[in-house]
């Protein structure tokens, strides 16, 4: 299709109805109570920790990610987990230095063709290194490579964010590098299958270049990469943005390039998944420029943006989904993975936005979100995420997401909260969905609501609540017969005190309240409107 004739949909999806089938319903509905589904942070009795990727197997999942040790000036280091397919965690080992700091933030966790994993990131000791990790599934570290920016010692920053496997089992990475100061580069980075450094190759101009998220290893043994093009470096004012793919060959030469059209502000090409025609969809965000004077301006990104190249590089649909309240001038409305589903007929992404809720006083934070849509670019849900106990500037954020063997997905990253001195306050993340996106079963009736924001309807509301009996969590979702800009939850013990009252700016989203503080017995979650109580529902925390 030629770049004039675009499909283009813009979709706000506070006013976006769709129609499920119901015998869908039916057909699934045997499958979704097979799936098992659960939200959980973890601090693995650390100070802080975060969960920078997740590797599915059909009897368990394993992460890597970051963790902090007090008792050492050297204290940032690399954690190992495996857990149970129910989420809960069969072990943790920690990898800390009295020299280094470790670690894993971005880099995936793969299998290696010797049955062994391996994961990539940052490693500080006198300079800052790329690094990777070599593990057997018992989580013992059986090898590890540092290896330096191509641009060392002039200037040594290097941020290791993807890691492939050939069939031969050489590895190859993709790099943040930077040739001076703020001048981004990529590079790609190739390793034996001892790990040994083969050769580096870098991609830059003059301006900016962002590295993606994600790149694919094509069967030709080239790779699609996904990056993004900025005059940041060179001016602050009259910003631009644009995204840009490229492929590569076996030598590292450019095949061909895809860059955004200047006409949009467009951020990198955080997410690519290849298409069972051979195209390509890539996730990103959409923004504008905001001047702060005559010679400052900053790029707001307000929107979630997919498009679909063709295998001829054309843009076949363009997708946009706008959710944010006001605009985040910070790079926080991102789109960190795609996988495929249903046979390769839809996808799931998943990442984060940044939501406003008032800008006096300000009260913001940084919500997981996750979308499903056709191969055809056609929106089919949306679905936010976040723990209630995190008070002002949070932030949840997915770094990683895979499907599962059931049909869902797991996604991991952190969440903060509740900012309290003294206690914990970064956690790691795991949430696994079912095929619809639902924490909860049957969280996708709320898709199909018709009625108008201001339509009286005379019955009360449904609460679903997930899973009943609690012991760490209560999910939670209000299920109205119209739409709400805002609802009020309280929930009561037995004997009447309130124990918690909440304001949701998302009232048909689940709701995660941890409740393992809480006495076990009965407690009572009701939906309040107008000062009244419309729906009550009974719930029981065990110990």
């Amino acid at each position: 299709m030629p770049m004039g004739c675009v499909s283009h949909r813009h979709f706000y999806y506070k006013a976006m109805k769709k129609n499920i089938l119901i015998f869908l319903l039916f057909t699934c509905s045997f499958q979704l109570a097979a799936q098992v589904t659960f939200s959980k942070k973890y601090h693995f009795n650390y100070p802080l920790a975060i969960l920078g990727n997740v590797l599915v197997t059909d009897s368990c999942y394993y992460s890597t990610g970051v963790t902090l040790d007090t008792s050492s000036v050297f204290s940032i280091g690399n954690l190992f987990v495996k857990f149970d397919l129910e989420g809960n965690e069969i072990f943790n080992k920690p990898l800390f230095s009295d020299s280094k700091f470790y670690e894993t933030w971005w880099g995936d966790l793969i299998k290696t063709n010797d049955g062994n994993l391996l994961t990539i990131g940052i490693l500080t000791d006198t300079t800052r290194k790329g690094f990777m990790i070599k593990y057997n599934t018992a989580g013992d570290t059986l090898q590890t490579k540092e290896y330096f920016s191509p641009f060392y010692p002039d200037e040594p920053f290097i941020t290791p964010i993807q890691v492939v496997e050939e069939p031969n089992g050489n590895i190859t990475t993709y790099d943040a590098v930077a040739k001076e100061g703020a001048d981004g580069d990529l590079c790609i980075s190739r390793f034996d299958s001892n790990l040994n450094l083969m050769d580096q190759t870098t991609y830059g101009t003059a301006y900016k270049e962002n590295v993606g998220r994600m790149m694919i290893l094509e069967d030709d043994g080239g790779l699609i990469l996904g990056a993004g093009r900025n005059n940041k470096n060179l001016s602050n004012n009259n910003l631009w943005s644009r995204s840009l793919v490229f492929k590569t060959d076996t030598a590292g030469t450019v095949e061909w390039e895809y860059l955004s059209p200047a006409s949009y502000i467009q951020d990198r090409a955080y997410a690519l998944l290849k298409t069972p025609d051979d195209g390509l969809i890539v996730g990103t965000s959409r923004g504008f420029e905001e001047y702060v004077n005559a010679g400052l301006g900053y790029l707001y990104w307000e929107s979630a943006y997919f498009f679909k190249l063709d295998e001829n590089q054309n843009v076949e649909w363009e997708l946009e989904v706008f959710d944010s309240i006001n605009p985040a001038p910070n790079p926080v409305n991102e789109i960190n993975r795609i996988v495929p589903i249903n046979g390769g007929g839809a996808f799931i992404a998943a990442g984060s936005f940044h939501m406003t809720r008032s800008l006096s006083p300000s009260n913001s934070g940084t919500f997981g979100w996750f979308f499903k849509a056709t191969n055809g670019g056609e929106l089919e849900w949306v679905r936010k995420y976040k723990v209630i106990d995190s008070g002002l500037y949070f932030s949840h954020r997915f770094y990683d997401l895979k499907p599962t063997p059931d049909g869902g997905v797991i996604a991991a990253g952190e969440a903060t909260g509740p900012n309290i001195p003294g206690e914990r306050s970064q956690f790691g993340w795991l949430i696994k969905l079912d095929s619809f996106g639902c924490l909860i079963p049957g969280c996708q009736v709320n898709d199909t609501i018709t009625a108008t924001l201001d339509q009286p309807v005379a019955s009360p509301p449904a609460l679903a609540i997930y899973p009943n009996p609690a012991r760490d969590y209560l999910n939670f979702q209000l299920r109205p017969h119209r739409p709400l800009r805002q609802a009020h939850f309280r929930i009561v013990d037995a004997s009447g005190r309130v124990v918690q009252e909440i304001e949701s700016d998302l009232p048909l989203e689940t709701h995660i309240v941890p409740v393992w503080e809480w006495g076990a017995g009965v407690y009572f979650l009701q939906y309040v409107e107008g000062g009244e109580v419309r729906v009550s529902e009974r719930f029981v925390v065990l110990e």
